[in-house]
């Protein structure tokens, strides 16, 4: 690897000599728009060594304010496409980039997640979020779930490779009771960019060895200025989990 590349970053103690260990790692993405497209940049500048971007979008006018991976001349073209050469264009040639252009779906979700370590949800769908939280969990893979809207963000780390967590913490039908997200709301570009690096930075902590926020959800509030963490409570009358009873 280039390890001059990593310089900076390799000079925390946690990232010490770590960088073949992000290269192992590999990370699935589900939407690449204002918070998965930034987050995938941030990762593959980290080294993370697979990276497989689904999105099943086209580029619009009105994405360029706060998805920074596209141009006016991306705008028509398949997003997962995009926003691969985007990320190529800027990482290391030992990192893998794949694109998936379309949904992930019970049909598609085993082929597309094998061998992941963690699997980000930035899709902008409420469906899509329940589906793809259920996917992993029989699955038994790791999801963070991460949200931005107006000034607001909300990320949580559900650790469904670890058998207990579920019990301990529910899953991510319990934190949001199965309640539609509104996407149509307004939201400006600095706003997805702190949100997306706070995901960024949270999976790079996960595939490190951090498990300091297992069990939390981080609240960030742009418009007061705050990040507050809270408590993952299952919920013991969940129909997808029913505590830890799946």
């Amino acid at each position: 690897m280039e390890l001059e590349r990593y310089l900076r970053p390799n000079l925390l103690p946690r990232y010490q000599g770590q960088q073949e260990r992000l290269l192992r790692a590999k990370v699935g993405l589900i939407g690449v728009g204002g918070m998965g497209g930034l987050c995938a940049l941030l990762l593959g500048t980290a080294g993370v060594g697979q990276l497989r971007l689904a999105d099943g979008d086209e580029v619009a006018l009105h994405n360029l304010h706060r998805q920074l991976l596209f141009t006016n001349e991306d705008v028509g073209s398949a997003k997962a496409l995009c926003a691969t050469s985007a990320v190529r264009a800027h990482v290391d040639p030992e990192v893998t980039v794949v694109p998936y252009l379309g949904l992930i779906g019970p049909d598609n979700f085993a082929s597309w997640a094998q061998g992941l370590d963690v699997v980000i949800d930035a899709s902008d769908d409420a469906q899509s979020r329940l589906t793809i939280s259920e996917l992993c969990l029989e699955a038994h893979v790791p999801l963070m779930s991460a949200a931005v809207s107006g000034y607001q963000a909300l990320l949580a780390l559900f650790d469904y490779a670890d058998p207990d967590f579920v019990a301990r913490h529910g899953c991510y039908r319990c934190l949001t009771g199965g309640v539609a997200i509104d996407t149509k709301v307004g939201i400006t570009g600095p706003s997805a960019a702190c949100a997306s690096s706070l995901c960024a930075h949270q999976v790079l902590e996960w595939l490190l060895g951090s498990r300091e926020l297992v069990g939390s959800v981080l609240s960030l509030d742009l418009s007061r200025y705050t990040l507050t963490r809270l408590e993952l409570c299952a919920d013991p009358h969940c129909p997808v989990c029913r505590a830890g009873a799946c």
